[in-house]
């Protein structure tokens, strides 16, 4: 699956890069590391986490919990793991106003 087609299944804009955004609206966004939106990437990635924004993330949300329970760095970070795709990074970032 290409990260186009991705995108379009989940009901997503996909847009290139340098190009702006049209959307004005406190969200999450998400970067590919593939050079081509239409192609397969098919180099497998490992997922990369920055431990102290998921603390942060956890912190900030009093009432977050995984599975019944208040996650820890590593239990999200597992939990993460889950749904890496092994041949497309994607990185996800929520704006500050999350």
């Amino acid at each position: 699956m290409t990260v186009k087609e991705l995108f379009k299944h989940v009901g997503l804009q996909c847009v290139e890069w340098g190009q702006a955004v049209p959307c004005f609206e406190p969200g999450i966004y998400i970067v590919s590391n593939s050079a081509d939106a239409d192609m397969e990437n098919t180099a497998p990635v490992a997922p990369v986490f920055n431990d102290k924004m998921i603390q942060s993330w956890i912190d900030r949300l009093p009432a977050f919990t995984l599975d019944g329970v208040k996650p820890t760095v590593e239990s999200l970070k597992e939990r993460l793991a889950e749904f890496w795709h092994l041949t497309h990074f994607l990185h996800l970032q929520a704006t500050k106003t999350i």
